[in-house]
């Protein structure tokens, strides 16, 4: 027995996945998890909220690694894994009392060493650290030392890099304090989510690696013609124009657009109005419409000694808000690309899957550097955001609120925009270190209104927050059960409708709302169990095709909604996570 309040204790339990929950106490001296390991079994922590505790797990046993001999990029923990989890207010995060002297290597590190590297990010996510009393005040949260932006876990063990000793050794303090939880615990074995991670998994993964060649395919297609187009013959040719030759150099630069360089066209608006009529530089301009938003050369145009005309730059600036090139076509390919990528490597890190060790993460890296785009500022909000650094992150929005007037993809802009639009509501109602700590009805209705009708990232991140309050979420790939006149069943995974049942969250009551195109029959509406037990559930007509559905007793986990179409034609299976 150990003397501190503990919230789930696990005694040399195996093969487990302990996910989704809320660890909360509003006095110091709670512990979340206690867990006596079981060594090679693939046990997580996974994705569950810690909230004013003490500390927040503790793991005492064997944790082997074993990965002596393997060069650090292939050091993939095994054992005890402490992954996708969230962090706010608790005095210290993880704790792990290693008992296996014969690995000298790394013995005193254990989990903390291999939960994360330069490479492999855990995915954990903290706020509001305290600090440890005393003159120093030494922050006990690892991340505030060694990763300041929590791309990972924990570094390796470089001895600049090491966690703090008293990081590691924290004393455990008693407290009869009455100990609250949020929610219910999900224990969920392993064994009994092949298709919530292995398959998943596999798509996801799929996915990513066809995806990444075409990237790299099409960027690489555009740095050539880039290159191409601004080679130092045409450099020589703009620079040596002339009376006689000038008619010549023209027809030379509109057959190379639309890949002149912002360098090329300073050198030609050098020779205008002189040598190189205004007219001209307007048509060449014209014929490469992306560099109009280029700030530095609109700059160098309104100042160089004889400065282009406001008139023209005026009529150019607002063609370059409906027109696009052959160039510009590209970059939306590859900024698309872009986001497909972000979009399935934040699913692999945060939503589905606690196993990222196949991502190739530095071409994630690359692909998002090569370019100072919008969408890349977008993504330094969130991480500010996230970090908790309210004021940095809204910094980054206004760099996107600027960059919105020269954005010419109507679907790009459209994004920003309901993103910004979103995370300036989100600004209205979280704390100073931008966190949420409650939501009003008129606040759930504001942002299911929000839900509805935004794309993208805002539609997404919407749902996340709505899930994270007590809040279902609809699974967007319906499995379509179709039944033929011999009465036997297909299923499969339909596109086409994919729409046909959609289910809008009431996080603050607990029930949802089922929506549907196909009339149902309101007797055969079924929630289950992954494993096929049937959850005791009210369900009520509201209008036509839409119905009220509320747990009788609030379970967190992975459910199936079954319904079926009136004339007993079609069954839909739905997958709805309750958080």
């Amino acid at each position: 027995a150990m003397p501190y309040m503990k919230q789930l204790n696990f005694n040399w339990c195996s093969g487990y996945k302990v996910e989704g929950n809320v660890f909360n106490n509003s006095t110091f001296g709670a512990l979340g998890c206690l867990v006596y390991n079981s060594q090679h079994e693939p046990n997580q922590i996974y994705r569950n909220q810690y909230e004013g505790l003490y500390l927040a797990n503790y793991a005492e046993g064997i944790n082997s690694n074993n990965i002596s001999n393997l060069p650090w990029s292939q050091n993939i923990p095994r054992g005890l894994e402490w992954l996708c989890n969230r962090y706010s207010n608790s005095i210290a995060m993880d704790q792990y009392v290693y008992v296996a002297p014969e690995d000298v290597q790394y013995s005193g590190y254990g989990v903390k060493r291999h939960q994360g590297s330069y490479s492999l990010s855990a995915g954990n996510i903290f706020s509001t650290g305290l600090t440890k009393p005393g003159p120093n005040q030494v922050p006990f949260y690892h991340y505030l030392n060694n990763d300041h932006e929590n791309q990972r876990y924990y570094y390796d063990n470089q001895s600049n890099k090491k966690p703090l000793l008293n990081c590691c050794t924290i004393e455990l303090l008693e407290s009869e304090t009455a100990n609250t939880c949020l929610s219910s615990f999900s224990l969920h074995p392993q064994d009994k989510f092949p298709i919530f991670s292995q398959i998943r998994k596999n798509e996801l993964q799929e996915d990513l690696n066809a995806l990444i060649p075409q990237l790299v395919g099409k960027k690489t297609e555009l740095e050539v013609l880039l290159e191409v187009h601004d080679a130092a013959e045409l450099h020589l040719l703009v620079e040596t124009v002339n009376q006689s030759n000038k008619l010549a150099v023209k027809s030379i630069l509109l057959i190379n657009s639309p890949y002149l360089s912002v360098e090329l066209m300073k050198k030609l608006a050098d020779k205008s109005p002189g040598v190189f009529p205004n007219a001209w530089l307007k048509e060449v301009l014209q014929s490469n419409i992306e560099l109009v938003n280029d700030k530095e050369l609109i700059e160098y145009l309104k100042n160089k000694a004889n400065p282009f005309p406001q008139g023209i730059l005026n009529q150019l600036l607002e063609e370059a808000k409906t027109r696009i090139t052959e160039k510009g076509k590209k970059l939306q390919d590859i900024e698309v690309l872009v986001r497909e990528q972000s979009t399935l490597i934040d699913q692999l890190m945060q939503h589905e899957l606690s196993d990222t060790s196949q991502v190739d993460w530095q071409a994630h890296e690359d692909f998002l550097t090569w370019k100072e785009s919008p969408y890349e500022k977008s993504l330094r909000a969130d991480l500010y955001a996230g970090m908790g650094n309210k004021a940095q992150s809204s910094a980054w929005l206004d760099e996107i609120e600027n960059d919105l007037p020269s954005i010419t993809d109507s679907i790009v802009y459209r994004d920003l925009s309901e993103y910004l639009t979103y995370k300036r509501y989100m600004e209205d109602i979280t704390n100073d270190q931008g966190a949420i700590t409650q939501l009003t009805d008129e606040q759930v209705g504001e942002l299911i209104q929000m839900k509805n009708t935004m794309k993208g990232k805002a539609g997404e991140q919407i749902s996340n927050v709505l899930c994270f309050f007590k809040g279902i979420c609809n699974y967007k790939e319906p499995t379509i059960i179709e039944m033929n006149k011999n009465g036997k069943q297909t299923m499969q995974e339909d596109e086409e409708n994919a729409n046909n049942i959609k289910i809008h969250p009431n996080p603050n009551n607990g029930s949802f709302i089922l929506q549907s195109e196909t009339e149902l029959d309101l007797n055969k509406i079924h929630l289950f169990t992954l494993e096929g037990k049937e959850v005791e559930c009210k369900i009520t007509e509201i209008e036509l095709n839409t119905y009220s559905i509320k747990l009788n007793s609030e379970v967190k986990g992975v459910y199936l909604l079954k319904t079926q179409s009136i004339d007993n034609s079609k069954q839909f299976l739905n997958k709805i996570f309750i958080y």
